[in-house]
């Protein structure tokens, strides 16, 4: 049963939205019509229901894999943020030790 689009069933809603007042369908056109667009709002909820637990599954841990508590996260994510600023400022001791030797070498060189 498609609402919007080029293939609009309007009778097929209109009937649809009858049956869900109570009042039921008055030929079997309308009858099989219903039917077909009970069966189509059926699949497209079967597929929504379908990509759901795909993604539920594609988040639940796999077996064997190893999983963090939220104290494990947190002290994981201060010990690398330590490393970090750690190798950062060693970084920056290399540099300016490397510009003194280098302003050191090419002062005695000019001389």
């Amino acid at each position: 049963m498609i609402v919007l689009g080029p293939s609009s069933d309007v009778r097929a809603v209109t009937l649809f939205c009858s049956a869900l007042e109570g009042k039921a369908p008055s030929g079997f056109d309308d009858t099989r019509r219903l039917q077909r667009g009970l069966a189509q709002l059926q699949e497209a909820l079967d597929m929504k229901i379908d990509e759901a637990e795909a993604f539920a599954a594609a988040q639940r841990p796999k077996e064997g894999q190893a999983t963090l508590t939220d104290l494990e996260t947190y002290q994981l994510g201060r010990v690398t943020t330590a490393a970090l600023m750690t190798g950062t400022q060693l970084g920056i001791w290399n540099a300016f030790i490397l510009l003194a030797v280098g302003v050191a070498v090419l002062s005695v060189l000019k001389n």
